[in-house]
């Protein structure tokens, strides 16, 4: 669903436990924002820590690589860049949000 400049993207899945289906669901809000010139989508935490902190959290932003889509699309010469397009300085290296928690921009 979208709203404005915000996505819902819905995730389910489900599994056998005892016999019994479990089936889990969640939804996911992302906001349509620009960073660099780019357009991403942030998760509600990485556009917490990017307002707030002036940071980005890499596995909560999905960067907008293509504007036009289609069946005749060819994903092997769209761009993939990386997400440091996002820093302030591209040149300073990547550390894993994981390990280290959001990138300083």
């Amino acid at each position: 669903m979208i709203e404005g400049r915000v996505v819902y993207l819905p995730e389910a899945y489900g599994y056998m436990h005892d016999g019994k289906p479990l089936l889990l669901a969640s939804i996911t809000r992302h906001t349509l924002i620009e960073v660099n010139g780019r357009k991403v989508l942030m998760r509600d935490d990485a556009l917490r820590a990017f307002r707030e902190h002036n940071k980005l959290y890499d596995y909560g932003i999905l960067v907008k690589v293509k504007d036009e889509a289609g069946i005749m699309l060819d994903l092997r010469k769209v761009e993939h860049p990386s997400i440091k397009v996002l820093y302030a300085d591209p040149a300073k290296p990547w550390n894993d949000p994981f390990v280290h928690g959001a990138n300083s921009r």
